[in-house]
């Protein structure tokens, strides 16, 4: 089997996704995700948010204090040696090297989280980097056609990274709305290449974090900067229906598992959310942002608990089954949901109730 996770980097959803949805002829569903890239693939890649990994989160830069010498850090990532890569404890329980151990091998484009922040450049017996610049449309051409006449079982990790430069280079909210429209233009234009009929393969086409200006994500995020989108295509032998309308990055993780334990043929639709954040400003090293969500009868629970200030914060929103998109019901509750915050204290050892 083929595994294609494909990143879309903090592409925001809108109209033009509902368009990569008709292309790929997948299921579509809102994703609960990180609100950083780092948070996001921790999620997809072990199934569990940072904090029951690292005590306190990963924030932004703990993978540097993990290296034996951060100072020999320079250069391109995939030449960098051993010991200016991060040595995690859980490493071995990441998705990678747990299909490595089933015969599969790792290749990834443009993933410097991957190589860099993970460290899966210690393991080229299994893992390979790759580069090709966003606007060399032919050159992606020629890749995704070839991976894609291979037979071989592969875990095939992708980021086209032009919608985290859209909002890195914006100078107000209308100018990055106009170029997220180029964004979403470039990679319908990629993806037109990508047969995704293939046999025994399984698709899944995300955002993994939302926009971080206009306006600052801070210490309490807005659901645009962690709900993104999916969309998913199972074709393997195994076949996972997916009904739910808000998924979770997590789940990636768990449907890539179940391919090779007994599984479920649906995803659960009827549970907590949990992701966390960390901000640079804030701290680098560790999270100090956590949230619990659900979701149920289109409406769309959210509780955020900051750390420093010990305070919470709940938002309801509503789902529209028309635009896929959501909708404020309520920016401020003081009646908080007693199991959203039983499932922080269960899930965080650094939160206060």
């Amino acid at each position: 089997m083929k595994i294609y996770c494909i990143k879309l980097d903090a592409v925001p959803f809108c109209p033009e996704i509902l368009l990569i949805q008709q292309i790929v002829d997948g299921h579509f569903a809102r994703q609960v995700s990180g609100s950083c890239s780092l948070e996001t693939a921790c999620q997809m890649l072990t199934g569990r948010h940072s904090s029951l990994l690292e005590p306190h989160g990963m924030g932004h830069t703990l993978w540097m204090d993990k290296c034996k010498d951060i100072s020999k850090a320079v250069g391109r990532v995939e030449s960098r040696p051993a010991e200016a890569l991060p040595d995690w404890s859980w490493i071995n329980e990441t998705l990678p090297l747990i299909l490595s151990k089933k015969g599969y091998k790792c290749e990834a484009l443009n993933p410097f989280v991957l190589s860099g922040c993970f460290g899966f450049c210690k393991y080229p017996e299994f893992y390979r980097h790759r580069s090709i610049l966003i606007e060399r449309i032919e050159e992606h051409k020629d890749y995704i056609q070839g991976i894609q006449a291979k037979q071989n079982n592969m875990l095939y990790m992708i980021n086209y990274g032009v919608g985290h430069d859209a909002v890195d280079t914006s100078s107000s909210f209308e100018d990055m709305k106009r170029k997220m429209q180029e964004v979403c233009k470039t990679i319908i234009n990629i993806l037109k290449y990508w047969d995704f009929s293939e046999s025994n393969s399984l698709f899944w086409i995300y955002s993994d974090h939302g926009p971080w200006r206009w306006p600052v994500l801070g210490a309490y995020p807005e659901h645009r900067n962690f709900i993104t989108w999916a969309v998913i295509r199972d074709n393997s032998n195994k076949t996972i229906e997916i009904k739910s309308k808000v998924i979770s990055a997590k789940d990636f993780f768990s449907l890539v598992i179940s391919k090779f334990n007994s599984y479920s043929d649906t995803i659960d639709k009827n549970r907590i959310y949990i992701t966390e954040d960390g901000r640079y400003v804030i701290d680098t090293k560790k999270s100090t942002t956590a949230i619990t969500c659900k979701f149920e009868n289109d409406i769309f629970t959210y509780l955020t608990y900051h750390e420093i200030e010990n305070k919470f914060l709940q938002k309801t929103l509503i789902y529209s089954n028309d635009t896929k998109d959501f909708l404020m019901l309520s920016k401020s509750e003081t009646d908080l949901d007693a199991h959203l915050i039983e499932a922080l204290i269960k899930n965080f050892s650094w939160v206060k109730a």
